[in-house]
């Protein structure tokens, strides 16, 4: 009798144990986003390329918080990161993930494409400009799984966008990043920086902007 209940207590303690940790690493809706941001959606280089105008696939990148369209009727702030790539670019997932919705954008002729991190996950992933898809409402995928290609944005450059929804605000994404995403989003701005294409003190230039 004795040596049941220890085994009953020992049983208790492994599923507190299990608590613990599993509080440590979700969100209160059931959304793990500890470095959930695993790589960037788009290819990013090492190094600028002079003769292409590109950082791997980015020719130009706006940052979270960032002005767009300076005095302006259309002047806002940037609730995403966005990247303008070279055309036929492929989009990445950056994380792991179920897709919720895909929604065409008639304006621009392409899709925005809505991920959870997993079922009642507080934090909503939107891909804003992707055609070309290569996946489907209800698919489960991994980081780096292929999405589709840019958007367009001119004859020779394409599109796309990376916001983080939670609740009625926008999160930077560099705060659910794990060290390669953060890396490579200063690294490209650093260069972008470098060569006069952007004037960004950081990718993220605040943390949230409400909707």
């Amino acid at each position: 009798m004795i040596e049941y209940i220890l085994n009953m207590n020992k049983i208790i303690y492994l599923f507190s144990l299990l608590g613990i940790f599993t509080s440590c690493s979700d969100d209160n809706s059931g959304g793990n986003v500890s470095s959930a941001l695993q790589k960037s959606p788009v290819n990013i280089g090492e190094t600028y390329n002079t003769t292409t105008n590109l950082i791997g696939n980015v020719n130009m990148f706006i940052g979270f918080g960032q002005t767009i369209d300076v005095g302006l009727p259309t002047e806002h702030i940037s609730p995403a990161f966005e990247y303008i790539t070279n055309i036929d670019t492929e989009v990445r997932s950056t994380s792991h993930g179920t897709i919720s919705s895909i929604n065409y954008q008639e304006e621009s002729e392409d899709y925005e494409l809505h991920i959870i991190l997993k079922e009642n996950s507080a934090y909503l992933i939107i891909y804003d400009h992707v055609k070309n898809l290569e996946v489907e409402q209800g698919d489960i995928i991994s980081s780096g799984d292929i999405l589709g290609v840019v958007g367009n944005w001119s004859d020779t450059l394409g599109r796309t966008e990376l916001q983080i929804n939670l609740g009625n605000k926008h999160i930077c994404p560099i705060q659910l990043g794990n060290d390669v995403f953060i890396e490579d989003h200063s690294r490209l701005v650093s260069t972008l920086n470098q060569n006069e294409i952007t004037m960004l003190t950081s990718a993220c230039l605040v943390d949230e902007i409400d909707e």
